[in-house]
């Protein structure tokens, strides 16, 4: 065993794992670890090496129980500038520094994934959600939901994606639905449209003029109010938590509030969690995700639904992971907007959760004040502070299929900016956008509806945003 100078504690490989430490700064204490075999003589492992000083950023269960246990030590490599990952026992040591030394190295391992972090943003898991979305007539006026919908508890109106039968039904006087939740989001959008498609046609059922509204927020006729039934009127949802401690005003009288919003919760699917482990990546959800949508939703959404949810720092804990509550439904006008919001979010869930948070040029206060009172010119000036940040982070998600076309993520930017109505034509049109009559997987044409497969079609329209 090596002689450690430096301020350390000695650690073991499942502590780290069970206490779910990440970026934790080590050094060696052997040259090597040998190769490891059970009692039965089965060797499990090879002979290993590590760096003589390196970042641990994770350590997960790889295999087998009780005395063999392996885990995978995730650690980033700082002459590679790679995240590496090799198998060990789980009671091999490491000299945890916890002096100087280790703030150095921990710094240092930070600024050169920071450097290069649209390289290290990779994720598995699944997202979903849950969107709310109000039925109009002729008139504007509002459709109650529960006029032709079953409760979520009835499931009257199931609709068929895949394997999975997902409901839909009132929640309130918006309709609600419930999607199939997948690691690649096209599945996502297909189930979206699938949910829309099976709703469209319960709505004209009701009133053959019946549409879809792109309305977050709708307000309700006093007379209207007063007819509903009172788990129709009430404000019946669960409450959310607030990484910031804010809270909605508290309605007595539900008759009395002539509005109802509709929230576009995103769920991610990253294990049961805690609040602790979470709050990182609901702040960057809400310092990014959160300021440049209000960018992107600029006419769509209305601040008079954060009076009451939907306020910044918003969420849930799910037994799946978390439920991101601060969004409206602005990006069901259109299946490309949906993706662009999906994938941008899961890439800054990534960004938070790795602490890159704190190179993010904005203050919390000027955070929630932007999104609370959805502050247009204010997002612009936090994005044009953090415009390299965002142009990397859809770096990020679309360089494999863009390569290094810097223009692609340019113009990524550009539509965030200028909002969603420089890409698409008619936001009212649900049927066209969500190509209804067709299946989700054939567009692919020149109308940009696949950011994926139309990236020379989508630099072509950003160039023309004001």
């Amino acid at each position: 065993m090596k002689d450690i100078s430096y301020k350390h504690e000695l650690v073991m490989a499942n502590d780290l794992r069970l206490n779910n430490e990440k970026n934790v700064p080590v050094m060696m204490l052997y040259d090597k670890i040998p190769a490891y075999k059970t009692k039965q003589g089965e060797a499990v492992t090879v002979e290993t090496v590590f760096p003589e000083s390196f970042v641990i950023t994770q350590v997960v269960h790889s295999g087998m129980q009780g005395e063999d246990l392996m885990v995978y030590i995730y650690y980033y490599d700082l002459e590679q500038h790679k995240v590496i990952y090799k198998q060990v026992h789980h009671q091999v040591q490491f000299a945890k520094l916890i002096g100087t030394k280790g703030k150095e190295l921990l710094m240092k391992t930070m600024d050169d994934q920071y450097n290069n972090f649209e390289l290290y943003l990779a994720h598995s898991f699944k997202v979903g959600s849950d969107p709310e979305i109000f039925i109009e007539d002729e008139n504007g006026k509002c459709i109650p939901a529960f006029n032709f919908l079953g409760s979520k508890t009835d499931k009257k109106n199931l609709y068929n994606y895949g394997e999975n039968k997902c409901n839909i039904y009132w929640d309130g006087f918006q309709a609600e639905f419930e999607t199939a939740a997948a690691n690649c989001l096209e599945q996502h959008s297909a189930s979206v449209q699938q949910a829309m498609i099976q709703l469209e046609k319960l709505a004209k059922g009701y009133n053959k003029k019946a549409k879809l509204s792109t309305k977050t927020v709708m307000r309700i006729d006093q007379d209207v109010l007063e007819a509903a039934k009172i788990e129709h009127v009430s404000l019946g949802c669960m409450p959310s938590f607030n990484v910031y401690g804010m809270s909605g005003e508290v309605v007595a009288d539900p008759r009395m509030l002539p509005i109802r919003p509709a929230g576009g919760h995103i769920h991610f699917g990253i294990g049961k969690s805690n609040h602790e482990q979470v709050k990182d990546m609901v702040k960057a959800l809400d310092a990014i995700l959160g300021v440049c949508c209000v960018s992107l939703f600029q006419k769509y959404d209305d601040p008079v639904r954060r009076q009451y949810y939907g306020l910044a720092g918003e969420y849930r804990l799910p037994p799946h992971g978390l439920e991101y509550r601060t969004l409206s439904n602005a990006w069901l006008v259109h299946p490309v907007i949906m993706n662009f919001v999906f994938d941008f979010a899961r890439k800054v869930l990534m960004f938070g959760q790795k602490e890159f948070l704190k190179k993010w040029n904005a203050t919390e206060a000027e955070t929630i004040a932007c999104i609370n009172n959805c502050d247009v010119t204010l997002a612009h000036e936090i994005m044009e502070r953090n415009k390299d940040i965002i142009v990397k982070l859809f770096k990020a998600a679309y360089a494999q299929f863009a390569g290094n076309n810097d223009k692609a993520f340019e113009a990524l930017y550009k539509i965030f900016y200028v909002g969603m109505d420089c890409i698409v034509k008619d936001s009212t049109d649900f049927h066209k956008n969500w190509n209804m009559d067709h299946s989700l997987y054939s567009n692919t044409d020149k109308t940009a509806r696949n950011f994926r497969h139309n990236i020379e079609a989508i630099i072509e329209i950003a160039k023309k945003a004001a």
